[in-house]
């Protein structure tokens, strides 16, 4: 894999990595790629909001107006808001059904938490593993003075037009009520939403977009969650960026995602998400 060297200059207040970090070594990239970390999501808004009016592409989609929404925004504007604010109608539903999750999880493995603690053989759980089929996906520990017991989540961000908000909604918030009975029993989580699109520019290259919905040290912020588990994450936000990047070869389309990705977490997959509900809980783990 070639990692692309962009204009930094170009892309300012955000990460282009010229190295592949750890959550994306196990994916299959083709050619050249483009990988781009916006950090939080204060940095994610203010770079969308920088670049609002960047006209280098003349094939805009990530600021045409919807009627239908088909964005998770009716316009860009539309789409500022929501990462100010929340998306209101999500952040509702994935609070619901959190809750909803979070009261089924703890009576299906209630003797599982009476004393629920981690294999003898190591503190790190490698999520990317355990979504892929591998039996032992415990990690042995770094040596700190203190380790703590720590669990990254990444979740593919990639939606299709049309996606159905009820099965994202629904994926995501059995992700966040396993971080919060991770949490309650003292083991950190971080959640990381990635998308990427492949091939869009029609010459084989790739674009990795990652930015992060909760780090270790904070608690879950449903507004945060709602913004960027929106499609329109990737419709606005995403497409804003490749368009910065794609230059011409966007005339011809934005390409298509990358779905059933290697160490990612796919909101709409139920066996993918059952099958890590049962490695991280069930007491023969």
């Amino acid at each position: 894999m070639v990692i692309v060297n962009l204009d930094t200059n170009l892309l300012e207040g955000c990460k282009v990595l010229r190295t592949v970090p750890k959550y994306l070594e196990k994916v299959r990239f083709n050619g050249v790629t483009k990988i781009v970390e916006m950090g939080t999501l204060s940095s994610y808004k203010k770079f969308m909001a920088k670049y609002k009016d960047f006209d280098k592409c003349k094939y805009k989609s990530s600021m045409k107006k919807s009627s239908d929404g088909w964005s998770g925004s009716k316009t860009y504007d539309d789409f500022l808001d929501v990462l100010e604010n929340g998306d209101e109608n999500v952040m509702k539903k994935i609070k619901i059904a959190t809750g909803k999750q979070i009261a089924e999880l703890g009576k299906k493995y209630e003797e599982t938490f009476i004393a629920y603690k981690f294999d003898v053989v190591g503190q790190f759980f490698d999520v990317g593993l355990v979504v892929t089929g591998v039996p032992e996906s415990w990690l042995e520990p770094e040596i700190h003075e203190e380790a703590k017991v720590r669990v990254e989540l990444v979740i593919n961000g990639t939606f299709s037009a049309g996606v159905n908000e009820k099965k994202i909604v629904e994926g995501a918030s059995k992700i966040l009520a396993m971080a919060k009975i991770l949490e309650d029993h003292d083991v950190q989580v971080k959640i990381k939403i990635v998308s990427l699109v492949s091939d869009f520019s029609r010459k084989v290259n790739d674009i990795a977009v990652a930015t992060n919905i909760k780090d270790y040290d904070e608690p879950i912020n449903y507004k945060k969650c709602s913004a960027l588990l929106s499609p329109t994450y990737l419709r606005r936000g995403v497409f804003k960026l490749m368009e910065l990047v794609g230059g011409k070869g966007l005339l011809i389309g934005y390409g298509h995602p990358k779905n059933n990705v290697k160490g990612f977490i796919d909101l709409m997959d139920d066996v993918a998400i059952m099958k890590l509900e049962e490695k991280l809980f069930k007491k023969d783990k």
